[in-house]
């Protein structure tokens, strides 16, 4: 699928639920539920990309803005993606957000993720990413670290393995960010800049070309470039405790990548440059006035032609419960 087409057919599909939702009797309006969530499970393409900010909450455009009574909320949640080289990524997160007073907050999130296939298993703490926010009027500014509780170069029998299978890109990262609000609409934009390089030394000439890991991308002294994001959502308020919440999500990756070879000479990456182009979908189910549970999805129509980072899903499936207090 191209990605005129795929934002094409996307976008008028989410323009016709915003103009004729509520004219729907509730069975329909199920019904159209669960062909959006088929939809996203289900689009072809080579996969999606990024760093792990698309995550972040002040980032996702996926609540209401108004004002709360709670100063202190809980999240934690579960997902699972279908990864190249058919390798199961399943993460976990909890993370928590502290409210000062109606214009800033700040937001600690760490995470796990696990990956596996029939050649190898891993998985441990991931990362840990700290964001302050400040809100004013409609418009929320966003400051924050991602930092790394693995340099990633997790071993197997003494020998690295690749992207694929870190836990962590191994970075420590600046993230800044903006979102804007007007009406039901959230305009998201973030860049993801890596400070610092990883430890990873695998190289694929190491294995001989019978071995499976011969085809993995080669990620020695790996230099990853930043992430440019930009997110749209438009929220559906289905019914007096359900909201759904499509949106759009270009990532754009701003330079090659590259990594030493065994001679000690710099490789950079050709074709890992470039736009992924996502789609995702929130459905929120309001619990109370104190908690809500998530299910999200997300699929990309468009993705860069190299991605030697090892974040490449072809959908990703998660839930999550939210707790104020």
């Amino acid at each position: 699928m191209s990605m005129s087409a795929g934002i094409e057919h996307f976008s008028c599909f989410v323009a016709y639920l915003a103009i004729n939702f509520n004219a729907l009797h509730m069975k329909k309006q199920l019904g159209v539920l669960v062909i959006l969530t088929v939809m996203m499970g289900y689009v072809h393409a080579q996969g999606c990309s990024d760093a792990g900010f698309c995550t972040i909450n002040s980032l996702k455009g996926d609540q209401q803005t108004e004002k709360t009574d709670y100063f202190n909320q809980l999240r934690v949640g579960f997902a699972f993606g279908q990864a190249d080289n058919d390798v199961a990524a399943s993460s976990g997160f909890v993370e928590y957000t502290r409210i000062f007073n109606e214009q800033f907050n700040m937001n600690l999130k760490m995470g796990y993720m696990a990956q596996k296939n029939d050649l190898a298993s891993s998985g441990g703490l991931s990362d840990v990413f700290l964001t302050a926010n400040y809100l004013y009027k409609a418009s929320t500014f966003m400051a924050g670290f991602k930092i790394p509780l693995q340099d990633g170069n997790l071993l197997k029998d003494g020998m690295a393995l690749p992207m694929d299978f870190q836990p962590s890109l191994g970075t420590f990262d600046l993230i800044l960010g903006t979102a804007y609000a007007w009406k039901k609409f959230h305009f998201m934009l973030a860049l993801q800049q890596p400070l610092t390089n990883n430890n990873n030394t695998f190289l694929s000439a190491d294995f001989p070309a019978s071995s499976p890991l011969s085809r993995y991308i080669s990620t020695n002294e790996y230099e990853r470039k930043g992430d440019l994001l930009f997110r749209l959502t438009y929220q559906l308020r289905l019914t007096d405790r359900i909201t759904l919440v499509p949106a759009l999500l270009p990532i754009y990756h701003l330079g090659d990548d590259s990594f030493t070879d065994s001679a000690g000479r710099k490789v950079v990456l050709k074709g890992s440059q470039g736009l992924t182009f996502n789609g995702n979908l929130f459905v929120n189910f309001d619990l109370n006035d104190r908690s809500m549970i998530q299910l999200s999805l997300a699929a990309p129509f468009v993705t860069r032609d190299l991605r030697p980072d090892g974040l490449t899903r072809s959908f990703v499936a998660g839930l999550e419960y939210q707790f104020k207090l």
